[in-house]
């Protein structure tokens, strides 16, 4: 009984041991190679990687708000798409912003959408300030957007 539980508890060190190793060595190999890359090069596959995935760093605050419009006689009520855009990268710069927008009913279903482009550059770390006229659906209740596509600023 002493011998299997002395093999037992050898094993479970070896394996342990093992683990701790490997993941020691694993990480030093990654920092060494990090380390053998100089400041350009860190920033250029920075760039790169932000490049490939660039709409995942679009982020912002939209809202619609009514406003009367026209003179005293003529006064109408119009709907803005107001709020605004911001680039979260580090890096890369973005332009032509594609936002799609869902007009949503009282029970959360889509009633209507919208594609809209915002023609500027956002460079990074910066916002854009966004006010739109837009015609809504006279049913909507609330509206959420999502990031279509982005294009690179080189």
């Amino acid at each position: 009984m002493k011998t299997i539980t002395i093999k037992i508890l050898i094993t479970l060190m070896a394996g342990f041991l093992g683990f701790y190793t490997g993941l020691h060595f694993s990480t030093s190999y990654d920092n060494n190679q990090i380390k053998n890359l100089n400041i350009d090069e860190i920033k250029n596959e920075l760039l790169l990687k932000e490049r490939q995935s660039i709409k995942t760093f679009v982020k912002g605050a939209l809202f619609i708000e009514k406003r009367k419009k026209g003179s005293f006689f003529k006064r109408r009520t119009v709907n803005y798409l107001t709020g605004s855009i911001e680039n979260k990268a580090v890096l890369a710069s973005m332009k032509d912003i594609k936002i799609q927008i869902n007009y949503l009913s009282k029970t959360n279903s889509v009633i209507d959408t919208q594609i809209i482009t915002i023609y500027d550059y956002i460079l990074p770390g910066k916002k854009k300030e966004l006010e739109r006229e837009i015609n809504i659906p006279s049913d909507m209740y609330n509206f959420n957007w999502h990031t279509i596509d982005v294009s690179n600023s080189k």
